[in-house]
């Protein structure tokens, strides 16, 4: 139907999208809806960097993901509010492109 076929256009036009703002080039074997980084140009040093493939999560699936992040970050902030005060709490595989919900760098701003 319409939504199938709506579907993969609009992966294309994230994955464009990605492309354009972050310098993303995925080669075709990774599967519909995956992507990979070539060029990490940019990225902050001493930061780890995904691994990839990403896959880049909608609907329920990203939902849910993200509210599994946000407890395990309020769990984290609960047990240690010192350690964690001033700081944005990443995931080092962004949730929205199919990264862990515990495996995460703390990043100060």
């Amino acid at each position: 139907g319409k939504a199938a076929e709506a579907a993969p256009a609009a992966v294309r036009a994230a994955r464009a999208e990605v492309k354009a703002v972050v310098g993303v080039h995925g080669p075709s074997n990774l599967g519909l809806g995956n992507f990979s980084i070539r060029d990490w140009t940019g990225y902050p040093s001493g930061v780890p960097k995904p691994t990839g493939p990403f896959r880049i999560l909608e609907g329920a699936e990203y939902e849910a993901a993200r509210e599994a992040a946000n407890k395990a970050n309020a769990a984290l902030r609960r047990a240690d509010p010192a350690k964690y005060a001033g700081k944005q709490i990443h995931e080092i595989q962004p949730v929205k492109y199919g990264g862990s919900t515990t495996d995460r760098v703390h990043v100060s701003f």
